[in-house]
């Protein structure tokens, strides 16, 4: 299987690189995000345009919402530890899309692979699923989704709230022995529109985080890891995620002052300290639900909190893995004076079903640590 591989890559290599992205990032010593042209698909890997955001009615009800779009390019990094291209004969597209109703403490979600020829743009984004379509550029972004039973649509004009933050170093964000990927958010997009709950139509208002993603990406796709967007009411913004590799964590982030200051965190820069858990009736597994985040470079002491227990999304009919991803309510201090705010955090396999672990032995460790957790 190896040997076939490296021949694919060193055939690949040689006829002068199939897809110029994939060798931008592999042969180029210090690879960064430019913008606009990386707003656009990739020829290679998996990447996502991925929203979140809290919204509120004008009778002062609020939704949060998940709505993101995942594109699997024909050359992806997936199937051997090292991370080696393997190549998939089409273009794949993925959606989901969540609501949380906080008034009435609901969690609608749902899910769809497409194959559908996307349109042609010249800049920019244009991707269209039956579940979801997401258009945009340079912050000026519109989105539509409609839930299959009726019960939630969605429709959305977005400001860029700022500019981009590029994460790592310069957009490239290095995983150490567990990979690597491009990486860039819009942490304070703004929106209006409207959402439709039942036969209500809800004039809507609020705050979006996007997060545009793509390239190698982590080498276990099984891996565990958290992840956190938090918006402050002084408009700063954090972004957190941490790896559990077995006993070991790997903790990454980016401090974003409403000034346009930038700050990375790396290990030891922050703690996330787990309070009360959750235990998902099905799949089985159990998630942290509060945390306690300090961040002692900026003088931030906060308390997470989510704003309903089950966010759980079970996407193994389309990328093969169970998550939560849930609104947050955020309380605290900066400085020593008090501060709120609301957050999304993603926790990802937390469990995994035995019988796909026993089709992925390369990955037999993670498989028994999440079949144990």
């Amino acid at each position: 299987m190896l040997v076939a591989v490296a021949c694919t890559t060193l055939a690949w290599a040689v006829s002068g690189c199939v897809c110029p992205d994939a060798c931008y990032e592999w042969f180029t010593e210090s690879p960064a995000v430019f913008l606009s042209d990386d707003e656009s698909a990739h020829c290679y890997s998996a990447e996502w345009w991925y929203y979140t955001g809290l919204l509120a009615a004008e009778d002062g009800r609020e939704y949060g919402f998940e709505a993101v779009i995942f594109h699997a390019a024909p050359w992806v990094f997936v199937g051997t530890p090292e991370g080696f291209p393997i190549v998939a004969p089409i273009h794949a597209h993925v959606a989901h899309f969540a609501i949380t109703d906080v008034a009435d403490q609901m969690f609608t979600y749902d899910q769809v692979r497409s194959i559908l020829p996307q349109p042609v743009v010249s800049e920019g984004f244009h991707l269209i699923t039956p579940l979801l379509t997401l258009l945009g550029g340079e912050g000026r972004d519109h989105i539509s989704g409609v839930m299959p039973d009726g019960s939630y649509e969605l429709d959305l004009i977005l400001g860029a709230g700022g500019d981009p933050v590029l994460h790592g170093e310069e957009g490239y964000v290095r995983y150490g022995t567990v990979g690597g990927s491009f990486y860039y958010s819009r942490p304070r997009m703004t929106a209006s529109g409207f959402l439709r709950d039942g036969d209500e139509v809800l004039p809507v208002s609020g705050n979006v985080w996007f997060d545009r993603q793509w390239g190698r990406d982590v080498n276990n796709p099984f891996l565990r890891w958290d992840w956190f967007g938090i918006r402050l009411d002084d408009e700063t913004t954090v972004m957190l995620y941490r790896f559990l590799d077995g006993d070991t964590t790997l903790d990454h982030g980016t401090l974003s002052e409403a000034d346009g200051g930038v700050s990375g965190l790396m290990q030891g820069d922050f703690t996330i300290a787990n309070v009360e858990f959750w235990t998902s009736p099905a799949s089985g597994a159990t998630y942290p639900v509060r945390w306690q985040v300090e961040i002692p470079s900026a003088e931030l002491m906060l308390d997470i909190n989510r704003a309903l227990d089950n966010q759980e999304l079970d996407a193994r009919p389309t990328t093969l893995n169970v998550y939560w991803e849930g609104l947050c309510v955020v309380t605290g201090t900066r400085r020593g004076e008090p501060i709120g705010g609301h957050a999304y955090v993603e926790m990802t396999n937390y469990s995994l079903p035995e019988s796909l672990c026993l089709t992925l032995p390369l990955f037999q460790k993670e498989c028994n640590s999440c079949l144990m957790h």
